[in-house]
């Protein structure tokens, strides 16, 4: 199977926390933590008004001191029309720690080609 890649793509800003119910949460998790999360994540696309996984994150890395994470995603062949992607949201699996903060256990990434 063919493979489409992206190289350095923005994948994930740690510190933009994760909205509950219109309320955003700290992130608790370590960055080392996160990168080994988001290595071979989904990545999904809306097609035809459904929700597909279309891809994965093959690589990642923090930015030191930013909390911005850039890396790889790759696509499967099918989606070679996909010249530029761009993330658009997260979906998350998490637990609560404290009131105002949670621990990311999960991620999916959702993007959208972008022409």
């Amino acid at each position: 199977m063919i493979t489409i890649k992206f190289p350095h793509v923005l994948l994930f800003d740690m510190a933009d926390g994760v909205t509950i119910d219109n309320e955003v949460y700290y992130i608790e998790n370590k960055t080392d933590e996160m990168e080994r999360i988001l290595t071979d994540s989904p990545i999904i696309a809306e097609i035809n008004g459904k929700d597909k996984v279309i891809g994965l994150i093959t690589y990642n890395q923090n930015r030191s001191g930013t909390k911005r994470f850039y890396g790889d995603i790759e696509l499967t062949d099918e989606f070679i029309s996909y010249n530029k992607v761009e993330v658009i949201r997260h979906q998350m699996t998490y637990k609560f720690v404290t009131e105002d903060s949670v621990h990311v256990t999960g991620i999916f990434t959702y993007v959208k080609k972008v022409d």
